[in-house]
């Protein structure tokens, strides 16, 4: 009996350690073999559709910072703007599934890769509420990978059978009516798990553990998970292929399926298949109109940044600006560039900002010595201590450049150099609202308001709350207004200025 037990424990014992004693790259190999029939993947064409029918999912499946701040939000607010609130969020919720399909519903992304070259482009159009078509072309090494790896299979496993790449066998889990071997494999050091069937030895998922060091909202850090799931394999060129692959990421919650497209297997590309596209900062210029009486209307071209608006007021000696920033590094060092160019020695002496700053440091190419920046403080989760909270760098910014005197964050009743700020929203609620600014200048008789001026077709009207408000307030105050200009561009049809009786009327619907 005893020997009888012993058996047992060594029988199992036994297929125990040979269970943990897996081999990685035998496993790899044998998913490859089976993938490519012992061919080598040297160049593809992989065009990518969304999936519109049936494509959306889900519920969230971990709690977000977001929805937090939302509900505290939500539970702050007066009985009345609660209720409108929460049925605004029912709403959301009830045609998320819906704006989500739209939004997606024409996308195509088209990625072509030489390995023998490494190099690959990257083209992506159609995307719902962006018309920038993107191309993007790169050298294909370790870091630069991962886009192409995770949405190809087989370049995924000649990845993982090279000597030189890390690999760890963890285990195996059931799963989609297959046991699967999880295979752990170091990717820009960062480790990835590729889950492969062992009976179909074909690579099914791969899962990427994320994390976000700086959340919009929260301390951090938010760990997730993104994973891509393949499925429909079929016979191409030689080679077993998904059709069908499936994305979704924990944080958010939401999983998207996509077609995908092979071609150009192993077939060499045309020598421009990889000309190197400009950045968008490289796209990035700048167009300016002179308006009169030393004002200038700054535009920010270019698909990416475009549609952006600065007003300059020029004096003899400097220039001021009245701005909404494009938080950009390189976008900001080229406005200094072109407002250098545009007005050659005379320096910055006021930026009026329209709206809260969330980062100084994103800015700091627009300041010198004599430059002071004057912006409506932030309320609620966008008030300065909170944004300054998150990031010791900008703390450390904001510290500096108030011990300077170069920050000034206003409330109401500010005026400076023949500029005065107009609350139009005089009791905003501090935990969720933000100050609604507009800059009237006196002596050109000019408004400037952070907001979108709509079209200037008559009969258009202009429905925004600001801009009855705006209307309200110059008619009370008998303001002399002649013009009014706006930071944003969002139609090809809205204008660089417009008068404030056309301005009025638009708002009334004349």
């Amino acid at each position: 009996m005893k020997n009888f037990v012993l058996a047992v424990l060594l029988l199992f014992c036994g297929s125990h350690l040979f269970g943990q004693n897996v081999s990685p790259r035998e496993v790899v190999r044998k998913s490859l073999l089976k993938t490519t029939g012992g061919k080598k993947l040297s160049s593809f064409k992989l065009v990518t559709t969304f999936d519109r029918p049936g494509t959306v999912a889900l519920k969230s499946t971990q709690r977000s910072p977001m929805l937090d701040l939302i509900e505290s939000i939500i539970s702050a607010a007066p009985d009345s703007v609660k209720e409108q609130m929460a049925t605004e969020m029912k709403r959301a919720n009830e045609t998320f599934d819906q704006e989500l399909l739209t939004m997606y519903e024409g996308l195509v992304e088209v990625s072509l890769a030489d390995l023998n070259l490494k190099k690959a482009a990257s083209i992506r159009i159609g995307l719902t509420g962006s018309s920038d078509t993107s191309r993007t072309v790169m050298e294909l090494d370790d870091g630069k990978m991962a886009g192409f790896l995770f949405r190809n299979p087989v370049l995924m496993l000649q990845y993982m059978t090279a000597d030189t790449v890390e690999l760890h066998y963890t285990g195996s889990a059931g799963m989609e009516n297959e046991e699967q071997h999880i295979v752990q494999v170091k990717l820009a050091g960062q480790w990835i798990e590729v889950m492969i069937g062992k009976e179909s030895q074909l690579l099914s998922r791969i899962v990427v553990p994320q994390v976000d060091t700086d959340p919009l909202i929260g301390k951090g850090p938010v760990h997730y998970k993104d994973i891509h799931i393949f499925r429909n394999y079929k016979k191409m060129s030689g080679l077993l292929l998904p059709s069908g692959l499936e994305e979704t990421s924990t944080s958010f919650g939401v999983t998207v399926r996509y077609n995908l497209a092979w071609s150009n297997i192993n077939e060499p590309f045309p020598d421009s298949t990889f000309v190197r596209e400009p950045t968008p900062e490289e796209k990035a210029g700048f167009r300016f109109t002179d308006i009169g009486n030393g004002l200038f209307i700054m535009e920010l071209t270019g698909q990416h940044f475009g549609g952006t608006r600065t007003l300059v007021r020029e004096s003899d000696r400097v220039i001021d600006l009245f701005t909404g920033f494009v938080y950009n590094e390189v976008i900001v060092d080229k406005i200094r560039k072109a407002l250098a160019e545009k007005f050659p020695g005379k320096c910055i002496r006021n930026i009026f900002g329209a709206e809260a700053i969330s980062s100084l440091s994103a800015l700091s190419g627009l300041f010198d010595a004599r430059t002071k920046l004057y912006f409506p403080k932030g309320l609620g989760f966008l008030s300065e201590d909170k944004w300054r909270g998150y990031n010791p760098k900008e703390d450390s910014t904001w510290r500096m450049r108030f011990s300077n005197g170069t920050l000034h964050p206003f409330e109401t009743g500010f005026e400076q150099d023949g500029c005065r700020a107009i609350i139009l929203n005089v009791n905003p609620n501090p935990d969720y609202d933000q100050w609604q600014v507009c800059y009237y200048l006196s002596s050109q008789k000019v408004i400037y308001v952070n907001g979108y001026l709509g079209s200037s077709q008559p009969g258009k009207q202009n429905t925004a709350t600001w801009a009855k408000n705006l209307c309200e307030m110059v008619d009370r105050e008998a303001l002399p207004v002649e013009k009014v200009i706006c930071p944003h561009g969002m139609t090809p049809d809205a204008p660089l200025q417009m008068s404030y009786e056309e301005f009025r009327r638009s708002v009334r619907g004349q």
